[in-house]
């Protein structure tokens, strides 16, 4: 899963390759929104999924490339960038030891992605959502939904689903905030998960987040801050504010699950040409996530 792992950095990392002209704001957005799956609610999940058409609208030809940037309001120079930066990247993480490289044409050197243990996850997306909860952590929103109101109909009350401007959303820094317009996540009220992380605050008028995702408890727990388990009241607590209740059996496994993958961690770190796909707490943290 390095390969998308790589744009999201390359991305906070570069210019938005997404266009907004005033006159088109509306049609931009529309397109914009395209790239996003239902399920997502992600501004780093979308990044990801408009890089990867642009790279298959490119192989083919300039014209190909540019129908596409036209079509979807997208910067082919801001998208170059990002190619250029996750190119980089890569070189890095090669030079580092920490994926294989090889030669192509003399100096150059290349991500060898093929048979990659690397990349084994790069279309589970219920593991790139828990990378990028570790990569932006402690950065991390409440949603908080208003109280419950009730319709009549025929077969009896039925609940009434909150709107996007009837949830509230708080930080442990600032308090209330405000998801920003250009945001995939703003018109948004159906979180499955109350809680997102983001890569900016931009305070006008009010505090506003950008780039932001949504992500699992069970990822805020592993790749969170100080974990408390408050085993007389069945709950587990991050950093004193993100809380979560849990039978203490849990909050224990918990524990146990995040000393493992600090000892994956520091084994990795220790010989970064390590292959730890069959570590313990490797497949614990793929299950976990799988059925979360």
């Amino acid at each position: 899963m390095v390969e998308p792992a790589l744009t999201i950095a390359a991305t906070l990392s570069s210019r938005s390759p997404f266009l907004a002209p005033l006159e088109k704001r509306a049609e931009a957005d529309r397109a914009k929104r395209s790239f996003s799956r239902p399920r997502d609610k992600s501004d780093h999940l979308l990044s990801v999924r408009a890089f990867e058409q642009w790279e298959a609208a490119r192989q083919g030809g300039a014209r190909e490339e540019r129908r596409f940037c036209e079509q979807s309001f997208l910067s082919s120079t801001s998208l170059r960038t990002i190619a250029d930066l996750r190119t980089q990247f890569r070189e890095v993480l090669a030079d580092s030891g920490f994926a294989a490289a090889r030669p192509r044409g003399g100096k150059a050197r290349r991500w060898d992605a093929a048979g990659d243990d690397a990349n084994a996850n790069a279309n589970n997306t219920r593991v790139l959502r828990a990378v990028i909860c570790a990569g932006l952590y402690p950065n991390v929103v409440r949603v908080q939904r208003p109280e419950t109101t009730y319709v009549e109909q025929v077969a009896g009350a039925v609940a009434q689903a909150p709107t996007a401007k009837q949830l509230k959303m708080f930080t442990q820094a600032d308090g209330r905030v405000f998801l920003h317009p250009s945001s995939v996540n703003f018109t948004d009220a159906d979180f499955v998960s109350p809680w997102l992380v983001f890569h900016q605050k931009q305070a006008t008028s009010k505090v506003f987040i950008r780039d932001s995702s949504m992500v699992t408890p069970y990822a805020l727990l592993l790749f969170g801050g100080e974990l408390e388990v408050l085993h007389q009241r069945s709950e587990v607590h991050l950093d004193g504010w993100i809380r979560f209740a849990a039978q203490p059996r849990t909050g224990a496994l918990v524990r146990a699950l995040r000393g493992l993958l600090d000892d994956a961690v520091e084994a990795k770190l220790a010989r970064p040409d390590a292959d730890l796909s069959a570590h313990p707490a490797i497949a614990a943290l793929l299950k976990i996530l799988a059925f979360e």
